[in-house]
């Protein structure tokens, strides 16, 4: 993910909150898998898959790159 700007809009905090809480669950290999296929397909604009990939880097980044 090379760079992305997403407007907060009202909600989002909560939206990102959930997807941590799943990414948080998953097995090492998962976020793994899930981290790279994010990174291939790039994103399509859609701000929901914006925040998805927010909390995945929230959750794959200090465990893995620090």
């Amino acid at each position: 993910m090379r760079g992305y700007i997403a407007i907060q809009q009202p909600g989002d905090k909560e939206i990102v909150s959930g997807y941590i809480a799943d990414f948080a669950s998953a097995t090492p290999q998962v976020l793994v898998d899930q981290y790279n296929r994010a990174y291939q397909q790039g994103f399509y604009g859609v701000h929901r898959q914006a925040l998805n990939y927010l909390a995945l880097h929230l959750v794959f980044f200090p465990i893995y790159v620090l």
